[in-house]
């Protein structure tokens, strides 16, 4: 008998470590005018009775279709997409929008107590078998023991497969053996053998880092995925950030995501809200053309662009770009270290200048500044030292840039005015 109490202990502390695997997360719902309803998830009905408030434990998944039922069938249903997040209690309320029709939108979230047990969880015997299983209602996980007087076998399986684990007892013989295998079947980022830093290593990449472990390919477009499938930008941003602000991306995944969103302002913030959290920060530029060439498209005389008439796809052009870094890389590195540093530091000047025209009547004046750096680069690269003269040179050419751009920029008037964009040719009109 104390072999078997022994058994016992072993499959239950197995029990335990397959349950340390699981981040559970929440969702509550409630009717901001008192309007009772039933909530229909992944179509499975979560309360009996239409309430005000309804909230749901231990789930696991990262999306699920929900369905909102109100208690007064004049009321129209609510059909959406909610997205979850480990260890954190997400709270929708229902509002009526600007039209007065009753919507799901996302309230607050809040991080769960670290020994968070779902209530909803559930245990069973299954007397056929001799074995208990242990569910959540979610099938998030799935533990099968099975126990007699020669021995014992506990496995440990969640919902995609990723962690199988078996222990064998034998209670005769006094043995145990266990066998823990974990299989992700994803592609994970390497890290280079003779390296003891805590980061990963971007082949080709060597500038500043903004924060450690990019999020693997797989994990990526799962998010991506997670991203789109929101019906409004506003739910979009949201969901966005919030995987994010848990995340590390590089610039091509920021660049990627905000793809997603239709209007350029939700690009333009998710951008600045996503720049630290970006790996290859340093990076962060080649982001840029995924605002200019939806304008590009609408205006007469760009919209022949290569990227705005679809000409050359996204992927060849970041390549290329790719390749001239490497090239002006290799350009500046001729030169002395002052001249690498005003360089390395244009980047973010570079990064800026395709969106002052949406904040700023002066692009003209962002593009002078942009441009004419070279004139600072190439005076350090000669003389080793910046003096009076070169910064008057540098304030010339951008004034001639200004001028020149403010009065080249008169026969896009009509197309910026349209789209929305600023410019200096607009605002001073007839002054130019």
């Amino acid at each position: 008998m104390k072999k078997l109490n022994l058994l016992l202990i072993i499959l239950l502390s197995s029990a335990a470590v397959g349950f340390s695997q699981v981040s559970y997360s929440s969702l509550t719902f409630f009717s901001e005018d008192g309007y009772p309803f039933t909530v229909i998830m992944n179509g499975l009905k979560k309360n009996t009775e239409a309430r005000t408030n309804v909230k749901l434990e231990g789930l696991t998944n990262a999306a699920y279709k929900i369905k909102i039922i109100f208690e007064d069938k004049t009321i129209p249903e609510i059909d959406k997409n909610v997205y979850t997040k480990p260890g954190t209690e997400i709270t929708y309320r229902i509002k009526k929008d600007k039209k007065g029709n009753n919507v799901l939108r996302y309230y607050s979230e809040a991080a769960l107590p670290y020994d968070y047990i779902p209530e909803n969880q559930t245990v069973y015997p299954d007397n056929s078998t001799g074995s208990v299983v242990v569910s959540d209602g979610n099938t998030g996980v799935h533990i099968d023991m099975n126990v007699n007087e020669t021995g014992g076998n506990v496995t440990i399986q969640t919902e995609d497969g990723s962690i199988d684990l078996n222990a064998d007892v034998n209670v005769n013989n006094a043995t145990s053996s266990y066998n823990t295998q974990v299989s992700q079947n994803e592609t994970h980022y390497e890290v280079e053998n003779n390296t003891t830093d805590n980061y990963y290593h971007m082949p080709g990449y060597n500038g500043r880092i903004g924060c450690p472990w990019p999020m693997n390919p797989q994990n990526f477009q799962r998010a991506k995925q997670t991203i789109s499938n929101a019906d409004f930008d506003s739910d979009k941003q949201t969901i966005a950030q919030q995987i994010v602000n848990s995340n590390c991306l590089t610039a091509r995944q920021v660049k990627e995501i905000a793809a997603l969103f239709d209007f350029e302002s939700d690009k333009l913030k998710f951008a600045k809200f996503a720049y630290t959290h970006t790996y290859d920060i340093e990076n962060y530029f080649i982001i840029n053309d995924i605002f200019d060439r939806d304008f590009d498209k609408q205006v007469k005389r760009t919209k022949s662009r290569p990227l705005a008439s679809g000409e050359i796809s996204i992927k060849k052009a970041v390549s290329l770009l790719f390749l001239l870094l490497i090239a002006s890389l290799c350009i500046i590195l001729q030169f002395n270290l002052y001249s690498l540093y005003a360089s390395l530091s244009a980047f973010i000047l570079v990064i800026i200048y395709p969106l002052m025209k949406r904040i700023s009547w002066w692009p003209q004046a962002f593009l002078g500044i942009v441009f004419n750096f070279g004139a600072i680069i190439g005076w350090i690269a000669v003389t080793n030292s910046l003096d009076i003269a070169a910064i008057l040179l540098y304030c010339g050419g951008i004034f001639w840039t200004l001028g020149h751009d403010t009065i080249y920029g008169h026969q896009d008037k009509q197309d910026d005015l349209r789209i929305g964009v600023k410019s200096s040719s607009i605002h001073l009109g007839e002054n130019t």
